[in-house]
């Protein structure tokens, strides 16, 4: 990667103890890497909980039929303790077991369907 992208892949290190294959590619230009990191950054500054955060990620994941970053966010959530059933109704795009949650699912789900 060059230079540029160091710094950066490192904080993500840091930050996941691995370095996502996706950041790792992403490394080849360092403006793309820097972009996504930066907003990976914001939405994680966001009034959102981690659950939360990952409940939008992993219903993105599940409308757009992404396996790679359902499996990258799968090991995210499990990382933050997110229930083990949570998790596979996420990935199984069914209810969630829990109220909240659920609607924030509902929410994302049709933002992600009607594309906003």
């Amino acid at each position: 990667a060059p230079a540029a992208s160091k710094p950066i892949l490192e904080a993500v290190q840091k930050a996941f103890s691995f370095v996502p294959n996706l950041q790792g590619n992403m490394a080849e230009s360092p403006e793309l890497l820097a972009g996504y990191s930066q907003l990976w950054d914001l939405f994680g500054k966001s009034t959102l909980t981690p659950h939360e955060q990952q409940v939008v990620y992993l219903t993105s994941n599940f409308e757009n039929n992404c396996h790679y970053c359902m499996a990258g966010h799968t090991t995210l959530a499990k990382m933050i303790e997110m229930a083990p059933e949570v998790i596979a109704a996420l990935r199984a795009g069914s209810v969630i077991p829990d109220a909240r949650l659920e609607a924030l699912h509902v929410f994302t789900t049709a933002v992600v369907r009607d594309r906003g």
